[in-house]
């Protein structure tokens, strides 16, 4: 009998295709789940930016930190 380990895809970022300044700027966003990662939404609803994996959630908080967010609602 032999054991099969589940080897997980390695994690990536993916920052939206345009950075919107004006969610940046209002100083608060969204983190929510989404199927494969986590996700940063702007005040207007837009997607800021995009992680996947596990360690996405991290992630989309560092980039969120980095660009200055106040508040962040989950």
């Amino acid at each position: 009998m032999t054991a099969l380990a589940h080897t997980p895809a390695s994690p990536e970022v993916h920052p939206a295709r345009k950075l919107n300044r004006l969610a940046t700027s209002a100083g608060h966003m969204r983190l929510l789940p989404s199927g494969d990662g986590w996700s940063l939404i702007g005040p207007r609803g837009e997607l800021v930016f995009f992680g996947l994996g596990v360690s996405g959630r991290r992630r989309c908080l560092e980039f969120a930190r980095s660009r200055g967010v106040l508040t962040l609602l989950s």
